[in-house]
């Protein structure tokens, strides 16, 4: 999707954006889904380097039987420790927590995913994504594709995301549950409000109708943006509102204001924290 600006894709008119080293963007075009892979070996891949160690640990076990040397027992302490720490021992269950929650059943772990819909491929990357241990995630449209209980799973896992999340969505009833922050995009501006999108509508009436009430939010003209991110990310999650674009985004005029969006968007994750 145009909203989710790959690094080095889209370049902005000015300003400049400074990602932490210990930041991890996550969207949907980072994942792809194989077709020689079943359902669950495509989604476990996400957890590559808890499955290499979990072998090492497998070999260390059978050589430690005929060899006790200091080298081999340090090892196996270190990979335990890393293999624990790093969501070794629930990484399983998260897969299949993620595949149940999304949709498909048991009986699907096994099927080759050259078989999947478009629509099974799309879940299948969406669980990648929220699996891939990204402090923040970029969804387009998340509940597409979602029946009302594979959303519902989704709003759980979002609401114990220990991260910050951009989501752009038609569905004001998911975005009501799962944000505390609407960002919108009107006539080159961007206003951001405190509160999800239910909130946004009545506190933009009032700034409407009361002029002088600047305080409810936040307004921001695009050329003047140059932001920094650094340090942890907290625990917020965005909902991007646009409207008035039209020809703008056939065009490509479009672009420096989304390049815009995610700037100003990771310099919000320093300063803002649930309502």
């Amino acid at each position: 999707s145009d909203v989710y600006k790959r690094q080095g894709e889209y370049t902005a008119d000015s300003g400049n954006c400074f990602i932490s080293k210990n930041a991890t963007l996550g969207y949907m075009e980072q994942h792809t889904c194989s077709n020689d892979k079943t359902i669950w070996n495509e989604l476990v891949s996400v957890y590559s380097d808890l499955i290499e160690m979990e072998l090492e640990l497998d070999d260390l076990s059978e050589k430690l039987k005929t060899n006790h040397s200091k080298e081999l027992i340090d090892r196996q302490d270190y990979l335990t420790n890393e293999f624990t720490q790093n969501g070794g021992l629930t990484y399983k269950s998260m897969t299949r927590s993620a595949l149940l929650g999304l949709g498909f059943c048991e009986e699907d772990f096994d099927k080759p995913t050259s078989k999947l819909s478009g629509g099974q491929k799309s879940k299948l990357i969406l669980a990648k994504l929220l699996l891939s241990k990204a402090d923040f995630l970029l969804l387009d449209e998340p509940t597409n594709h979602l029946d009302i209980s594979a959303i519902a799973w989704l709003e759980d896992f979002l609401k114990n995301f220990n991260g910050a999340c951009l989501i752009i969505s038609h569905d004001r009833y998911f975005l009501d549950r799962v944000t505390n922050k609407t960002i919108e995009l009107e006539n080159k501006k961007i206003r951001s409000y405190k509160g999800n999108y239910s909130e946004f509508l009545v506190k933009k009436e009032a700034c409407l109708l009361l002029p002088k009430n600047r305080p409810l939010y936040e307004k921001v003209s695009i050329p003047s943006m140059h932001q920094t991110i650094l340090g942890s990310i907290q625990p917020t999650f965005f909902h991007l509102h646009y409207h008035s674009i039209g020809k703008h985004c056939r065009t490509g005029c479009f672009r420096p204001a989304i390049s815009f969006i995610h700037q100003q968007v990771l310099h919000c994750l320093l300063y803002t924290s649930p309502s």
